[in-house]
């Protein structure tokens, strides 16, 4: 009986993993030596961003219990058709498996970078210069950010290295502060800060 159980809570939460939706959320990609990507799945429109600034509409997709068929719009594409996909949701991480597709670049894309998940809801991006930091490149092992506004809530810092890895977090409650990252490897980094407002997300080099 017990397997029994286990067996039906193993299915079940395959299921629920599967079924999520990918609308209103912004994922991180990497994938290196190739640039870092944002992928913003609105509504029915798949943006894209290098920066985690300005989006540029790129497809429209639709996705449900699973699957994904896209189909790129944006100007001067070569991928006219539509593709078709499984997707699988497992907490932050995002992973895509090809059921079929003739662009080679948007497949290449989608299963080969790894995503990560760095932001839900309803919330926009917060403006461009909601938050600084300076140097950037870091020159030595601190970085100082200063934020335009301090909300009543959570001002939560959080570092990502080029996997996608959580390497760094913390609160932060003043206007100005200063971070130490000097146990941070040299390389590029996504600093991602979220609050009530919505995500403010930025590439940092050291």
């Amino acid at each position: 009986m017990k397997k029994l159980l286990l067996s039906i809570l193993i299915i079940a939460s395959s299921f629920a993993a599967n079924s999520q939706n990918l609308q209103n959320a912004v994922w991180f990609g990497t994938h290196p030596p190739s640039p870092n990507l944002y992928f913003k799945f609105w509504n029915d429109t798949l943006f894209y961003s290098t920066s985690g600034g300005a989006y540029t509409v790129m497809s429209k997709f639709t996705a449900s219990g699973g699957q994904m068929n896209i189909f790129d719009i944006m100007v001067g594409s070569m991928c006219s058709d539509t593709g078709h996909y499984n997707y699988t949701i497992n907490g932050t991480s995002l992973s895509f498996q090809v059921i079929t597709d003739v662009c080679s670049s948007r497949r290449n894309t989608l299963v080969n970078y790894s995503w990560t998940l760095i932001s839900t809801g309803i919330n926009e991006q917060l403006p461009e210069n909601f938050i600084s930091i300076y140097p950037n490149p870091i020159q030595s092992g601190t970085v100082n950010l200063s934020l335009t506004e301090i909300t009543s809530g959570d001002n939560k810092l959080f570092i990502y290295d080029a996997t996608g890895k959580e390497v760094y977090t913390k609160n932060i409650n003043d206007h100005n502060t200063t971070l130490d990252l000097s146990e941070l490897q040299r390389g590029i980094y996504l600093l991602r800060l979220t609050n009530q407002l919505g995500t403010s997300s930025r590439k940092i080099i050291k």
